[in-house]
């Protein structure tokens, strides 16, 4: 099977064990559709309308540790992109990480522009 490409707010919740404050708190941050710049109260964002990007998430999550050593990094960031698991990141794979990490860094540091095109690009002549 695959992993999700999302989780919801009470997933989150459950798998981080997070304290709710905080998880709301992320979907502020990565969700920014189901807030479109409204403050509902927490019972008016029920656990499944908050989408949080599973592979932007996790990434920036482990990347950004300072806890987990270099190689772990790359492992878990295999297990997650490489999707034909040869233990290589091929173009594809690699540029889908870039993405997600790339999305995951500007939801945490409030950066507005996500422009997927140039993300891609960068991906693409870091890979070379």
């Amino acid at each position: 099977g695959h992993a999700p490409q999302f989780f919801n707010a009470y997933d989150t919740q459950q798998i981080f064990e997070l304290p709710w404050t905080r998880v709301m708190e992320l979907v502020e941050l990565f969700d920014k559709a189901a807030n479109a710049g409204t403050s509902l109260p927490d019972d008016a964002r029920d656990n499944v309308a908050a989408q949080l990007p599973v592979d932007a998430l996790l990434s920036v999550c482990v990347l950004l540790s300072k806890v987990i050593s270099k190689k772990q990094k790359i492992r878990f960031l295999l297990g997650i992109f490489d999707g034909n698991d040869n233990r290589l990141f091929d173009r594809g794979e690699f540029t889908r990480m870039m993405k997600a990490f790339y999305h995951g860094t500007a939801a945490m540091f409030g950066i507005q522009d996500t422009n997927a095109e140039r993300v891609e690009t960068l991906a693409w002549n870091l890979f070379r």
